[in-house]
């Protein structure tokens, strides 16, 4: 369906009177978001029902409440409205047991027929948004979920499924995306029938499954274990011991990793995550009619505005491990400075998604809403890099030690991968000179017949060497990951869908125009991510003003490990981010034209985070 032309007013309020409701992935960054946004401003609602699964022996009930009573967005709920307040409105939410991933939710009959006969609205927000999972986790959550939703509205009375993607389901493709459903076709022309191709993705994944339970995969892997073992200087756990099969089950996870990074290839995604999510609005749009759903796509969301609270985050997402990047002595980022950066505000997100929810109950909805900030109010890596080294200046400057202050001087700037001193030539300098100091050194020794103190200096110094060379090797596979988003792939999302809403309550009106990136950056982003995520990552990166306990250091060196954990889990590019100005009446920003992508170098593309 299109937009409606010039549409009446939308009151988002009494969209939402009297309607019930099933919300999945409430404990996600989005949909926590957004179950905070309707319990505060969503009173009208007649019933909120949450889908959660029990996790070990912890009940769907019992992680409600754990979550409600302690988590920090339901802590600044409780400031806004008072408890009183909040407590009356959580009477209206109700825990359902469920799985996305099995058939009808698995949901039991009772609450399936209460579905089927009475509720108006699935929003369908959980996902699966690390770039690099097991693909198998992938396929349950992302491919699975989005049909098992669409089979639920279905055979139900009237449900209508708002259906949460990404904007970067366009995969490879460069320059403007419209908002316009996706098509069964990869970006060299290959038509893909839909249920053959996955399929033969089951197939494959369960001959992977049988080749590591044969007697000559399980031999192959113990050989892979012992090798590795001796390279490290490690004992080997006896064979059949609970080490060693979970040694055993971690090389299988590892294959399923590099297995989803083969078909996103194969598919000219960009990895995993974008692929399934290609493929869930595929079966999603074949599976209904546009009368009973829609899509909403976002682009890479970030910290919240205003709502919950400013600055407020959860996961290490894709700005994070750039932004401690840029606030270490590493000066030249692999990265096009014009390359659109999409980012989208989480209050932004909730509200889109409300908007287009309220629009679909009120049969007045478009088929896509993309939301996004670069069609309408763009930062570029470029902008992102030098707001990122004004807001660690900032802040060290103002508190920092000795040698962070001395470190405020450097700022990293974007540059192209083969750069005199960008990471591949920096790594083999470094392995050059390694090599030459571990030469000398042996030839001194066979020379003098002694290790004398000058081969001792020059072996520390090799060591040393080694050791910078591993961090850039970690910072390769970061940048690798991250490089559709900074380098390869530059998009300009469509979002005039929102903007074609006239939305009445102010709560719910979206303006992404009204972003100064410089505050949002420096005064609200960074400040969240350091007092609610860097920290909590292992980064020690954290704001000494704002944090409850006693400050950490900040590395100003080498890049933390966490670099590995933020690959593994991407960006909250599924989760949903907010473009368009809802009903400020304003003309559609011209798109200026994207310059053609240049081959970026991926020397450790196969070897992702996570991966084997």
């Amino acid at each position: 369906m299109a937009p409606v032309p010039n549409p009446p007013p939308l009151d988002v309020t009494a969209a939402f009177e009297g309607r019930r409701v099933l919300l999945t992935g409430a404990t996600g960054f989005v949909g926590k978001v957004w179950l905070a946004l309707a319990i505060a401003h969503l009173p009208g609602l007649r019933r909120l029902d949450v889908l959660l699964r029990g996790r070990g022996d912890t009940t769907p009930r019992e992680r409600f409440t754990a979550m409600v009573d302690g988590h920090p967005v339901f802590q600044a709920l409780r400031e806004q409205l008072g408890e009183d307040t909040l407590r009356t409105r959580l009477e209206q939410v109700h825990v359902v047991d469920g799985d996305v991933a099995q058939p009808h939710f698995g949901l039991s009959e009772p609450h399936l027929e209460a579905f089927r006969r009475d509720t108006d609205l699935l929003l369908h927000c959980a996902g699966q948004v690390d770039f690099f999972p097991p693909v198998d986790e992938t396929i349950r959550c992302n491919i699975d979920g989005a049909l098992h939703a669409a089979d639920l509205i279905a055979s139900s009375d009237r449900a209508r499924l708002l259906h949460v993607s990404t904007c970067y389901v366009a995969g490879n493709r460069t320059g403007f995306q419209p908002e316009a459903p996706v098509r069964p076709h990869t970006l060299d022309g290959r038509t893909v029938d839909l249920d053959a191709h996955l399929q033969e993705i089951r197939d494959r994944l369960g001959l992977l499954r049988l080749l590591f339970e044969s007697p000559m995969g399980r031999e192959h892997v113990a050989e892979r274990l012992r090798r590795r073992a001796r390279l490290k200087g490690l004992s080997l756990p006896e064979e059949g011991s609970e080490e060693w099969e979970r040694q055993r089950r971690d090389e299988f996870r590892k294959a399923l990793i590099a297995e989803g990074h083969r078909i996103a290839e194969e598919m000219q995604h960009p990895n995993p995550y974008t692929w399934s999510k290609w493929i869930g609005e595929l079966l999603v749009d074949r599976a209904l009619p546009p009368e009973r759903r829609c899509t909403f796509r976002p682009a890479i969301v970030e910290s919240a505005r205003r709502f919950p609270m400013p600055g407020w985050n959860e996961g290490f997402n894709t700005s994070g491990p750039l932004i401690v990047l840029i606030g270490t002595a590493y000066r030249y980022l692999p990265a096009r400075p014009d390359h659109p950066f999409d980012v989208i505000p989480v209050d932004d997100v909730a509200r889109g998604m409300t908007i287009a929810s309220a629009a679909l109950l009120e049969g007045c909805h478009a088929d896509i809403y993309q939301c996004g900030t670069s069609a309408l109010n763009r930062l570029t890596v470029g902008r992102a890099c030098e707001l990122t080294s004004l807001g660690h200046r900032i802040r060290r400057r103002q508190d920092g030690t000795p040698s962070e202050r001395l470190l405020s001087h450097v700022e990293t700037l974007p540059a192209p991968p083969d750069h005199p001193l960008g990471l591949p030539r920096l790594r083999d300098a470094l392995a050059w000179a390694t090599d030459r100091m571990q030469r000398a050194a042996d030839h001194l020794q066979a020379e003098t017949g002694r290790e004398g103190s000058l081969q001792q200096q020059l072996r520390r110094a090799a060591k040393r060497s080694a050791s910078a060379a591993n961090e850039l090797r970690k910072i390769q596979r970061l940048v690798d990951v991250f490089a559709p988003f900074i380098h390869d792939t530059p998009q300009v999302f469509e979002t005039e869908a929102l903007r074609s809403h006239r939305v009445k309550d102010p709560h719910f009106r979206v303006d992404v125009t009204s972003i100064d990136w410089r505050h949002y950056w420096t005064r609200v982003h960074m400040p969240g991510l350091r007092r609610w995520c860097l920290d909590a990552a292992g980064t020690g990166f954290r704001d000494r003003a704002d944090a409850g306990t006693a400050p950490r250091r900040e590395n100003g060196a080498a890049l933390p490990s966490t670099q590995e954990k933020a690959a593994r889990n991407g960006a909250h590019a599924h989760d949903p981010p907010s473009s368009g100005a809802a009903g400020n009446g304003a003309a559609p920003a011209d798109v200026p034209p994207l310059p053609a992508a240049s081959p970026m170098r991926h020397d450790a593309r196969t070897s992702a985070p996570g991966g084997p």
